[in-house]
């Protein structure tokens, strides 16, 4: 009774810890509104986890869109995002997939002038054939297209999802066998 007891203990303790994992929401400034320079990305190099996602705010009419790995001022080809905006519109891209994913604005001269900017998800490795599954804007979608999540949809969202249900059917079992 007392090993039964113990082990539904820990498997609620384990169910706590892996309900608090969430992904987290990192914002991109395009338009330069916190660095004073209208032809930016701010912050223009980021470091994120898979699962994350970057909430893209325009700050003035430019794009966000999805570079070459080898030409950061090209078209990534397949180019999974390209977001237009004007001033008040988010868009948020979530990344599911490791890699390196270069991006910028599209609009002529803005990317040699220094509009553009890279997110590192996980270790960056290069990317290799991530598509775009659904979009996200919290705007009117006439003011953005494309984009959404990398990689798999049902990934770490439904690994965790698993966990804790086996966890909780543990903690479940456990409990019923102590009464």
């Amino acid at each position: 009774m007392f090993l039964s007891t113990t082990l539904a203990v820990q498997a609620l303790a384990i169910l706590s810890v892996v309900s608090s994992i969430q992904a987290a929401t990192h914002t991109v400034n395009v338009g330069g509104l916190t660095s004073g320079n209208a032809l930016s990305f701010d912050p223009s190099n980021i470091s994120i986890s898979p699962g994350d996602s970057v909430s893209f705010m325009f700050n003035a009419v430019h794009t966000a869109s999805h570079a070459s790995l080898t030409d950061p001022c090209s078209p990534a080809s397949p180019s999974d995002f390209n977001f237009n905006g004007s001033p008040g519109a988010v868009f948020n891209q979530t990344f599911n997939t490791a890699g390196t994913f270069n991006f910028y604005c599209m609009l002529p001269g803005h990317c040699q002038a220094g509009m553009k900017g890279v997110i590192l998800v996980g270790q960056g490795v290069a990317q290799s054939g991530s598509t775009a599954a659904s979009s996200s804007p919290t705007t009117s979608p006439s003011s953005n297209s494309g984009g959404g999540i990398y990689g798999s949809v049902s990934g770490a969202s439904t690994i965790l999802g698993t966990a804790k249900l086996a966890l909780l059917s543990a903690a479940v079992v456990m409990a019923a066998v102590t009464f």
